[in-house]
């Protein structure tokens, strides 16, 4: 596996900052995966203290087993978190691939849902899915769910559907988002889900080779800009690209060199993926997180398709 290095960011504009990608084969991936998941507790839990010691963020993991189409599969958070934000990965191995179909908040805000499936080709393989939870001193479980909101928006029927949803950005700010496909048939797999801006996520998906029209939800997750006895949680987004001409890439960003870091560090709360291409298509099979990176990996299908991965991130510290 190659190294991974600290990413430079070439400004220092907080809302959103481009770096440049870097490119990983699917093994390598794995090999993230496999490095990240050993740090973790036998749960499958990673906790994270911030800065000021009043913002604790919990990261979980749970993995499937082996399956074609994996639907809903939920992880959760222990008590006392709540969900902000979360990803997923379809671990295909050396199959024809399996793709993303959803990577959303459930309603009861105490877990991250994902979905996978492959497509005109077999291929059983394990969906592992993640949850990144928050809790602030002094505020129960309770009432920080009452601080964080869901916001979504579904899409007309086609081929290609596509949608956004913002936070109410006079009351709340932006911790994540994701996006589930509602679809039936050959299926319609997830290429876009990421924040557009600091109150906004937008998704995308399409059908591939076989015509199979869904909708697709957009869900954005925000949390009280005023929450009393602690005031207000800082956003910061980023984001990377990666060019491929065929085959399976992994983008990742670090946030490592932001301003002020080290002193006061931000913590990654959700990640989010983007694959655009020239041709048939390529589509999201995983988006990952931990601290203070995030990881988006796109593939081609059938057909060889050239395109950018970006990945995206969304971050929060205490600014006190």
């Amino acid at each position: 596996m190659q190294d991974i290095k600290p990413i430079t960011p070439i400004n220092n504009n907080k809302a959103s900052i481009e770096t440049e990608g870097i490119s990983l084969t699917n093994e390598e991936f794995a090999a993230i995966l496999n490095f990240t998941e050993s740090l973790a507790a036998e749960e499958g839990t990673t906790i994270w203290t911030e800065a000021s010691g009043r913002i604790t963020m919990i990261g979980t993991r749970y993995t499937s087993g082996y399956a074609s189409h994996h639907t809903d599969v939920r992880c959760s958070v222990p008590s006392g978190y709540v969900v902000v934000g979360g990803g997923a990965v379809a671990d295909y191995g050396s199959g024809a691939g399996a793709m993303l179909t959803a990577s959303y908040p459930s309603s009861d805000k105490k877990a991250w849902l994902g979905s996978s499936k492959d497509h005109l080709y077999s291929n059983s393989h394990r969906l592992s899915v993640y949850a990144v939870g928050i809790k602030i001193n002094g505020v129960s479980e309770a009432t920080m769910k009452n601080y964080v909101q869901h916001y979504t928006r579904t899409s007309i029927s086609t081929s290609h559907p596509e949608t956004e949803v913002a936070v109410n950005s006079t009351t709340h700010i932006m911790t994540g988002g994701g996006a589930k496909v509602n679809w039936s048939g050959y299926g319609n797999l997830l290429t876009e889900s990421y924040p557009k801006d600091f109150r906004t996520w937008f998704v995308k998906s399409k059908d591939h080779k076989k015509s199979s029209p869904a909708t697709i939800t957009a869900y954005a997750v925000g949390i009280a800009k005023n929450i009393s006895g602690f005031g207000t949680i800082e956003q910061y987004r980023s984001h990377s690209s990666t060019y491929t001409g065929s085959g399976a890439v992994v983008t990742n960003l670090s946030i490592s060199n932001v301003n002020d870091f080290i002193t006061n560090p931000y913590i990654v709360s959700c990640p989010g993926g983007r694959a655009t291409f020239s041709g048939s298509g390529r589509m999201l099979y995983g988006l990952h997180s931990d601290t203070e990176e995030a990881y988006a990996a796109s593939k081609d299908h059938a057909d060889a398709t050239s395109g950018y991965t970006y990945a995206y991130l969304v971050a929060l510290r205490d600014p006190y």
